[in-house]
């Protein structure tokens, strides 16, 4: 379908959309850019050409969509104990849904992230809902007037208004989730065979890392963020249009509280609707 492959992009913060063609990104498509209202979340699709990335699979012929879905449930652990055996019995997995989807309408559970692509067989999809943290990484420590005398420098810096070092270098990171899906689907569509990648990456806290002492005796303090980061990468094979129950997580500092993922895929014939 295509010869090149493309990426459609929208980012948290910046106020335009652009395609480009994956293999010179530098280069955007002329008249591609347009003006984008600003995201919270950050969804990127990839399509990569017929020839590229695809599962070694002699029965896709590029005949079929995939459409995923993957939510993600916040829930007391008490609760979702007893719901991870149903959630991962084909049999009750159903019944196991429908209690779970209940349980976030009446407010007993949360629903952390709902991933949702659409592609074509044996290509790479990603999807992202995540925020952008910016933070800084270096600093500039505190020095007087180059014309102060050095004999009197300690004195100045007690009078100094400035009471602490000054950010000059920078570092983003994306906090949020993130599911990388790639597939082969059998000939008759019933059954879908995927490399799946999912991570999490949660931000904790700040915390006050000292810095040292001004000539005063006031203690310097720079913040800095603590992460905790999940992630993973596993190969299944599933019936189409079911859900299956990939991961279970304790929430860090959150105590008696889990995260559970449950992920759905569907094929649609190329051009189809679901």
């Amino acid at each position: 379908m295509f010869s090149t492959p493309y990426c459609l992009t929208a980012k948290r913060g910046v106020s335009e959309t652009e395609v480009y063609p994956l293999n010179n990104s530098s280069h955007p498509m002329p008249g591609s850019t347009h003006r984008w209202r600003t995201f919270s979340l950050i969804i990127v699709v990839m399509l990569a050409s017929a020839n590229h990335a695809r599962p070694q699979d002699a029965n896709a012929g590029g005949k079929w969509q995939i459409i995923v879905d993957c939510q993600v449930v916040v829930m007391p652990q008490k609760a979702a104990l007893p719901l991870i055996p149903d959630l991962s019995d084909e049999t009750k997995m159903e019944a196991a849904w429908t209690k779970v989807q209940k349980m976030i309408g009446n407010g007993e559970a949360t629903l952390s992230a709902s991933l949702f692509g659409r592609a074509k067989e044996g290509t790479r999809l990603v999807a992202e809902t995540i925020e952008e943290l910016r933070f800084p990484t270096e600093f500039a420590a505190i020095t007087p007037p180059l014309a102060t005398p050095p004999n009197e420098a300690a004195e100045v810096l007690k009078h100094w208004p400035v009471a602490g070092p000054f950010p000059k270098s920078f570092e983003t990171r994306n906090v949020g989730w993130a599911l990388e899906f790639q597939s082969a689907v059998s000939q008759n569509g019933q059954w879908i065979h995927a490399d799946v990648v999912l991570s999490h990456v949660r931000l904790l806290r700040f915390s006050q890392e000292e810095t040292g002492k001004l000539p005063s005796g006031v203690q310097m303090w720079v913040p800095q963020p603590q992460f905790a980061s999940i992630s993973e990468n596993f190969r299944l094979q599933m019936h189409s249009g079911r859900q299956v129950l990939v991961s279970t997580h304790k929430i860090p500092e959150l105590e008696n509280t889990m995260e559970l993922a449950i992920l759905r895929v569907r094929t649609v014939r190329a051009g189809g609707n679901p």
